[in-house]
């Protein structure tokens, strides 16, 4: 499967990671894409906690910008450090935060 997956990959890309179904490669133009979805996926566990950003960024240790910014337009890159904080607010592991919908 994953040289399926190598043989649909633009040249330039030097990896490929999968994701629950989702190619994300490291091209230029892809990079956004995944912080995109990461965005997208903080923001609807924080929904579904009933929590606001300031109210995250509390739980987790981390300021309240930084999670304005993941969940933004143009979101940031995420360290691992920062995952782990937020996957430990939510009370989950952080394969699960990572576990972006089709």
């Amino acid at each position: 499967m994953l040289a399926d997956i190598w043989g649909r990959v633009n040249r330039k890309a030097t990896w490929v990671v999968v994701s629950f179904g989702r190619c994300f490669y490291n091209h230029p133009m892809q990079r956004p894409l995944i912080r995109y979805e990461f965005g997208r996926r903080l923001r609807e566990l924080r929904k579904l906690k009933g929590w606001t950003q300031e109210g995250l960024a509390e739980r987790a240790d981390i300021a309240y910008k930084h999670v304005q910014r993941l969940e933004g337009k143009t979101p940031s890159p995420v360290k691992i450090d920062t995952l782990e904080k937020l996957a430990d607010a939510f009370k989950i592991p952080v394969w699960k935060l990572l576990q972006f919908k089709d």
